[in-house]
């Protein structure tokens, strides 16, 4: 990554002007946690290019990694704008809803980014998440299985697997996500802290401990 910001940044120097080279260096800075650099040079290239979409959804992405979630949302729209097809850009949307615990807000994001890519994992992940803080378990277990057949080693989605079962009072299936959950990532504090409530609820206090 380091060596191609430093090519990107000669190959800008050489063409200030060039759209592409400004929106590559922009998104590898963002991915390099450097975003309030990227920021200003994905703006240029918006103002040069102000119909290219993938520009706009990198800005978008560095304003939102910098906290600035008004402007993220604005770039997000022109996105939408430009491609409504855009299901990234939806499930970005959908994380600045959730984030803000516009629960409902969130689940039309993810609900969108669901039918226009039905093969993202982040958009199930987080649609059966926002379910299940809704309470509304049943479609949550839904988005979540879909989720887990398309990342099976991913212990986020086996813990909130796990939760969704236990507010259905499903405890050993619950217990069961959860070891899965530690078993994949032994250090996971959340799932361990989860399966100790239920040993806990058991009365399996020696294990719990």
């Amino acid at each position: 990554l380091v060596d191609a910001i430093e090519a990107l940044r000669s190959a800008h120097r050489n063409e200030p002007e060039n759209v592409f080279f400004m929106i590559q260096l922009g998104e590898f800075l963002r991915q390099d946690g450097k975003a309030e650099e990227a920021i200003p040079i994905l703006e240029q290239a918006t103002e040069l290019a102000p119909k290219d979409a993938d520009a706009w959804t990198s800005l978008g992405m560095a304003f939102q990694q910098e906290k600035e979630i008004s402007k993220a949302t604005q770039a997000y729209e022109k996105v939408l704008v430009l491609d409504p097809q855009s299901a990234g850009v939806n499930c970005n949307l959908g994380a600045i809803e959730m984030e803000s615990r516009r629960w409902d807000s969130a689940l039309v994001y993810y609900r969108r980014a669901v039918d226009l890519d039905p093969s993202r994992f982040e958009a199930h992940f987080n649609l059966g998440t926002v379910l299940s803080k809704k309470g509304e378990l049943d479609d949550a277990e839904v988005s979540l299985r879909k989720a887990h057949a398309l990342r099976p080693d991913d212990s986020e989605v086996l813990n909130n697997l796990g939760n969704m079962l236990l507010k259905s009072g499903r405890l050993d299936e619950a217990e069961a996500s959860y070891k899965k959950a530690i078993l994949l990532r032994p250090g996971f504090r959340e799932a361990r802290s989860n399966l100790g409530e239920i040993l806990l609820t058991k009365g399996l206090y020696n294990k719990a401990l």
